[in-house]
């Protein structure tokens, strides 16, 4: 059986033309190659607003996703994946990072309890009758390391300038060098009959 060639027609040939090609209202994006509406599917340059981006909103997004996630994957890389540190004991986003924290725990002096899932300190954090039992520890009164005067005649100067209600602690901090908490404390005696 013979094929058979049909003959070619010019008249007959079309040619495709994109409609939105000549369009000035149209733009073809750079990346997926589509013809897209300059007012709605473009983001603009600047405050002029007369120029856009050689990429589609589409596209211009997901170029931008992709390179935040490699610059987030850069810095877990460079500060040593601290940001994968999880709240809950006993999860690990891996077997070194596990191993790590039962050394630093380890050196500390805590053992790993299987039975509560937490780290344990002998006096410090404690498990006893099935309870987390954490010891009170003795806070440290803050003591002055020297003894302020009160006697001295510029207390006396301080308390009248304070007295005038244009003075505030920490412009009198300022004019005599005495900590704002010092005054405070000082006025405070003498409101309260104290001292004088």
């Amino acid at each position: 059986m013979k094929k058979i060639i049909q003959p070619v027609v010019l008249e007959l040939e079309i040619e495709v033309v994109n409609p939105f090609s000549t369009n000035p209202n149209y733009k073809q994006c750079r990346t997926c190659q589509e013809y897209k509406h300059k007012m709605d599917d473009y983001y603009y340059h600047g405050e002029s607003k007369k120029t856009t981006y050689l990429d589609c909103k589409k596209c211009l997004n997901k170029k931008e996703f992709n390179k935040r996630k490699l610059l987030r994957e850069e810095e877990l890389e460079s500060s040593g994946g601290s940001e994968r540190i999880h709240l809950n004991v006993g999860v690990w986003e891996d077997e070194y990072q596990k191993e790590q924290t039962y050394m630093v725990m380890k050196v500390l002096g805590y053992t790993y309890s299987e039975e509560c899932g937490q780290f344990l300190k002998p006096g410090v954090k404690e498990l006893i009758d099935g309870k987390l039992v954490f010891k009170k520890l003795k806070k440290r009164k803050y003591s002055s390391t020297h003894k302020i005067d009160y006697n001295h005649p510029v207390w006396n100067e301080i308390y009248e300038l304070y007295q005038t209600g244009k003075w505030t602690y920490t412009r009198l901090h300022k004019k005599f060098g005495f900590n704002t908490s010092s005054i405070c404390q000082y006025v405070n005696k003498i409101k309260n009959g104290k001292t004088r």
